[in-house]
């Protein structure tokens, strides 16, 4: 949004071409999400304790681990007010790029949503807390990816005659021969999408604190980025 509305001014005020830069928009939104996470976060916690939204630990998890049963659940909400409204302040909105990332972060938010809710629910009426079924759970991350890898495939931003990928830190493109076989990228983006998904929903199940693997899995894609 911001570049939206000031770059158009960049005639009158020179300094504002700094926004046409998307290191320096990164580096806001990053600076914005930080401080926004400073401000909703002890906001929505208070709000889930009051709830007596308490993380379920799950069954079979070491007694030192027992001690996460008081950590408020459905954190989750941080993390995506901190992702979500950086983005809409500091990304180019006509690059469709950003909306289908925006879509998919969103996507898997409900996801965890309704899983956290239902432990909750579980917890309350004194059922086994296994929140959403795996089978559901894991459904919900494949149609994304299914969603994502047709839209990428169909409608790309490469206007090379062959499909291609780009290597970290090189500024040219790897040309991929697929002759017949491009579909290949549907399963393949679907894979990615549902393991980087599950790299950290996985380890998050021991304690509650998704913020350790989030740090370490988004950290590397941002270095790429």
């Amino acid at each position: 949004m911001l570049y939206h509305l000031l770059v158009p001014l960049t005639p009158y005020w020179s300094a504002l071409n700094v926004f046409n830069y998307i290191t320096f928009r990164s580096a806001g939104a990053a600076v914005t999400a930080l401080l926004l996470s400073f401000v909703v976060g002890p906001i929505i916690i208070r709000r889930l304790q009051r709830m007596q939204g308490n993380q379920v630990v799950r069954e079979g998890t070491p007694d030192s681990h027992q001690s996460k049963g008081a950590t408020p659940t459905m954190g989750g909400l941080i993390i995506v007010t901190s992702l979500v409204i950086p983005t809409l302040l500091w990304a180019r909105l006509d690059n469709r790029y950003v909306w289908l990332a925006l879509l998919v972060t969103a996507w898997m938010g409900v996801i965890g949503f309704v899983d956290d809710y239902l432990k909750l629910k579980q917890k309350r009426e004194g059922k086994r807390n296994v929140g959403l079924v795996e089978a559901n759970k894991l459904l919900g991350q494949v149609t994304i990816g299914v969603a994502l890898s047709l839209v990428l495939w169909q409608f790309p931003l490469s206007t090379l005659p062959e499909p291609s990928t780009a290597l970290p830190f090189i500024k040219w493109k790897l040309l991929i021969p697929l002759a017949g076989f491009a579909w290949l990228y549907v399963p393949w983006v679907t894979f990615v999408l549902t393991g980087y998904s599950n790299a950290v929903n996985l380890t998050d199940g021991l304690d509650g604190l998704a913020v350790g693997p989030i740090v370490m899995a988004g950290g590397a894609v941002a270095i790429i980025a």
